[in-house]
This record gives structure tokens, sequence and C-alpha cells, in this order.
């Protein structure tokens, strides 16, 4: 039996919990907002960096009236015309002016993400999620960056809590338009139309469901057209990304950079698998790296991804990994180690870890390992996964912060482009 005084001890530890949370959530509103009015003042006077170049040029052709495309340019010019007819509205056409208009797109994209996110969640916790994509250390710098990969992340996440939701018309559209921005998005939408109905088909008759996705299988066929037309996914620069590639590196390093991203999941879910004793589990997954690693790790690095390693961080590393067996093998060991956080975290329902399989179809094609190319694998992972306690998914964020601002100062001094 409790006494008076246990009950106001009680009531004063439930009190100072709350305002505890309530500050850190203010603090951690606070210092997101200041992570990205520095990140822009930082930018406004940096250089291009690396392919800001090319996408620089391809915007001044279309706002001066010059509709072909830079030879190098890789992607369907879909962001090239946005930030063009920006440029166009206000008449300046500086670098500057130029990442500020990616800045605008990137606010609307994170106002409209806001917007999209699963009602469902408390505000606390829509919070806290909204920040950890935006904090995400190779999601940050591409807010202010004259990249596609911004634009990119945002209309696909959004398509998919579109179709998660049933809005099926809008998310097509928006699937569509990611495909505009890169051409590799047509895995997201197909995947949006298969998660979509699997998730409301006892809501929606069939013909109506059948209906709701014309939008989105107009993309699909246009993508189809595009691919024939083209003879194959990639412009100009073909070498970059030559047809029919199957490699695994991209899987290999994603899993690898894990741990460093994400360290408070990575404890959780490799505490969640010793207590579960599903170690067999990750024993099979070593098994299948090790037969598709052996392989890649002899076979030559793409070119682009043994140039400059003392600019690029990821050049270093791959060098490294791949100088004998012994680095490959340790590449594996981290690999494998990166890869016991999507074992072992709980995602919010048994169908959203079809994202695996459709992000491994993302990345297999490409053989250049590319770390932009996991913003949206990365990103869904944050969206699906199971809350932890609100003080754990604060330190996560606190941490992602820090290194999404560290990566901003070396990019901004010119150390290395991640």
């Amino acid at each position: 039996m409790q006494g008076p005084c246990s009950d106001a001890l009680e009531q004063r530890t439930g009190l100072m919990n709350r305002w505890m949370q309530l500050f850190t959530k203010y603090l951690l509103l606070l210092i997101g907002a200041l992570g990205i009015v520095w990140g822009y003042f930082l930018f406004q006077e940096c250089p291009l960096r690396v392919d800001e170049g090319i996408h620089y040029q391809q915007i001044t052709r279309f706002v001066n009236g010059d509709w072909t495309l830079e030879p190098k340019l890789t992607t369907i010019p879909g962001f090239h015309l946005a930030v063009g007819v920006i440029l166009h509205l206000f008449g300046d056409y500086s670098i500057q002016a130029a990442r500020q208009a990616q800045l605008l797109m990137s606010c609307i994209l994170l106002l409209c993400l806001w917007r999209s996110l699963p009602r469902s969640l408390s505000r606390d916790d829509k919070q806290l999620l909204f920040l950890h994509i935006i904090f995400c250390p190779i999601v940050f710098p591409f807010l202010f960056l004259l990249y596609t990969d911004f634009l990119s992340l945002g209309l696909v996440l959004i398509s998919l809590l579109l179709f998660r939701d049933g809005k099926f018309v809008r998310a097509g559209i928006l699937g569509g338009l990611a495909i505009l921005v890169r051409q590799n998005n047509v895995v997201w939408l197909f995947y949006g139309v298969c998660l979509g109905g699997l998730e409301n088909w006892k809501g929606m008759a069939p013909r109506r469901l059948i209906w709701a996705n014309i939008p989105a299988a107009l993309g699909l066929l246009g993508f189809v057209v595009f691919l024939v037309w083209n003879g194959g996914v990639a412009l100009g620069d073909r070498g970059m990304h030559p047809t029919g590639v199957i490699s695994v590196g991209n899987i290999v390093f994603a899993c690898c950079l894990v741990p460093a991203f994400f360290p408070v999941y990575f404890i959780d879910a490799w505490r969640r698998l010793i207590i579960s004793r599903r170690l067999l589990l990750i024993g099979l997954i070593a098994l299948v790296l090790l037969i598709f690693m052996i392989p890649h790790g002899l076979s030559p690095l793409h070119p682009y991804n043994v140039i400059a390693p003392e600019i690029f961080l990821r050049n270093r590393l791959l060098l490294f990994f791949h100088e004998n067996l012994w680095t490959v093998a340790l590449l594996l060991i981290a690999a494998v180690l990166g890869s016991g956080v999507f074992v072992g975290s709980r995602l919010q329902s048994v169908l959203l870890y079809t994202f695996y399989p459709a992000s491994v179809v993302f990345w297999m094609p490409n053989g250049l390992i590319e770390q932009r190319y996991y913003l949206i694998p990365f990103s869904l992972f944050l969206l699906f996964k199971t809350r932890l306690p609100y003080h754990w998914e604060a330190v996560q964020l606190l941490l992602m912060f820090i290194l999404s601002l560290l990566s901003v100062l070396l990019m901004v001094s010119g150390s290395f482009f991640f």
C-alpha cells in the first residue's frame, strides 16, 4: 500500500519528466532551426561542389532559352527546369540565387512532408521523426546544394505516404514527377502502387482501386517508353550508369555506414538480436554477403570510385577495403554488423518489411557505389521503424545533428565531399 508521500513523489517525478521532455523538444527544434540557417549562410559563399557545376550549367542553359542537354548530365532534367523557372521569375541567375531556389523547393517539400506524416503519430514523435529525416547526415547537405537528391527524396517520401493513406491519384502524380527528377525512382513508384494496394484493398472496390492508379500506371508506362527511346536508363554520360549492371556494392557499403549514422538504433537492434537469439539469422546474412562479396571485392571498382581519394572520403574508404582479401574480409564484417540494424529493428507492420527488398532492387543496377543512393532507403527506415523511448530518440537526433554539421563544415572547406 502506497502512502500520501509516495503518491506525491510520483506526481513530482512525472511532472519533472514532462518538463524535461518539453524542454528537450523545444531545445531540439531551436537547434534544428539554427542548423538550417547556419548551413544556408555557409553554402551561400561556397563555390560549386563537384556535380553542382553540371547541374548549374544545365539550369543556365534553360534560363537562356537553350533546350539542349549538358553532355555529362545523366538524369531527366526535371529538377533543372524547376530551378530555372524560379530563377526566371525572380530575374536572378547567379549561383547564390540558384541555391536559394533549391532551398525554397526544399522548404516547400518539408512542409508537404510534415502534413503527410501519419496522423497516428503523437506530435512529439512526429517532430522527432521530421527532424531525424532532415538531419540524417547524408540528407542535410542536400537541402542547400544544387543536386537532384532532395527534390527526389521529398517527392518519393510524400508519394509513398499518400499511397499508404489511400490517396492514389496524388501519389501517382508525385511518383511520376519523381521519375522526371531521377529515373531510378520508377522502383519507388511501382513499390508505392503495390504497398498502397495491399494496405487499402479491403476498403476500396477493385474497379475504384484500378482507376485510382491510372496516374501511376501512366508514369510507369512513360518510363518504359523513355527506356526504349533512350536505349538505356541514363542520359548523357552513360559510362556512369551502364545498362545491365548488377552489383551488391551499394548494399554492402550502406550496411557499413549504418553504425556511424544510427549508433543508438545499432545498439538497440543488437540488444534485441541477442535477447531474442536471432543470431542464426545474422549468420545466414553473413553467408549470403560472403557469397556475393568475394567476387565484388576482387572485381575492379567503378572508375568514379577510384578518382580523387584525397577529396572523396567514400573513395578513400573503398580503395582501402579493396586492397586485398584481408581488407575485403574486414569490409564483410562491418557490413554484417551493420545489417543487424535492419534485422533487429522492429518496423510498424509486417508489410513494411517489403521496403528492404525494394531497396535492394533500387541499389543493385548501380555499379557506382554512391552514398546519395541511400537517402531514400535510410529515410524510409526512419519513417517505418517503431519509435524508441523519447530520450533515446533525442540522443540519436543529437548525434546525427553533430555529424550533419561536421559534414557541412568539411564540404564547405573543400576537405572532402562524402
